[in-house]
C-alpha cells in the first residue's frame, strides 16, 4: 500500500500548487488618462461597462 500513500501525496501536492498558483494576482495597467476616457474600448469591445471601484 505503499505506492497508493505515495499517489495521494503526490496528488495532494499538485493540488495544493494548482491552488496557490491562482492566488498571484496580474499587474494592473496604466489607467486611460482623462481626455480619452470617452474613446477608450476594452480589448476592442464595443458597449462594454467597467465597474470603477
Amino acid at each position: 500500500m505503499k505506492s497508493r500513500r505515495q499517489f495521494l501525496h503526490v496528488a495532494a501536492g499538485g493540488a495544493s500548487a494548482a491552488l496557490l498558483a491562482g492566488c498571484g494576482a496580474p499587474e494592473r495597467g496604466l489607467p486611460v488618462p482623462n481626455g480619452q476616457v470617452q474613446q477608450a474600448t476594452i480589448l476592442g469591445l464595443s458597449s462594454v461597462r467597467m465597474r470603477s471601484k
